[in-house]
């Protein structure tokens, strides 16, 4: 079980040792543990309420559990990093419409801190939100992975499906089960 005072102290501590490498003001990243979060560990909340730049860290409590303390780790200074650039230098844009979050000032942040510049992780959501629908081929049963229920909902009313196991054949159809 997670003890959640113990983590956000820890999230904490992270975020004020990254804002103090990079010269900044500590204590100015609130951090919360967000129950509605269940597609990534975290995000750093960047806003610019009159004009003054702000950073609130959310995790999720349940991906967050799930975690080794390693990934943890890394999860909160990869949080931080967002927000200590955020703070330096605003919105870094990759051409006229696309932001650069995940580019060269953000992953010298993360070395600079210790850690390797990883976007993606790899933790089971299973069962903690709307992506716990289980789809499989309706003709052989091999499992197809998760999906939505959205996307659930689309795969079941499609005339044709291309099924990696089957192929496109005519009847082809998806079995869902709930997980949650």
């Amino acid at each position: 079980m997670l003890d959640r005072r113990d983590e956000t102290r820890r999230a904490r501590e992270w975020a004020d040792l990254t804002l103090s490498e990079f010269g900044l003001d500590v204590g100015q990243f609130p951090v919360k543990f967000n129950n509605r979060m269940t597609a990534a560990r975290g995000i750093a909340k960047c806003s610019t309420p009159g004009g003054i730049r702000r950073v609130q860290l959310d995790f999720s409590p349940g991906l967050i559990e799930r975690s080794t303390r390693e990934d943890r780790d890394s999860c909160y200074v990869h949080e931080a990093c967002h927000g200590v650039i955020w703070l330096l230098h605003g919105q870094i844009m990759l051409g006229r419409k696309k932001a650069d979050h995940h580019g060269p000032a953000w992953q010298n942040a993360m070395r600079r801190m210790g850690f390797a510049p990883k976007r993606c992780h790899s933790v089971n959501r299973a069962g903690l939100g709307q992506q716990t629908r289980s789809i499989s081929c309706g003709r052989c049963g091999t499992s197809l992975g998760t999906c939505t229920p959205r996307k659930a909902k689309q795969l079941i009313e499609a005339v044709l499906i291309r099924m990696s196991c089957c192929g496109s054949q005519p009847g082809s159809t998806v079995k869902v089960i709930r997980l949650d």
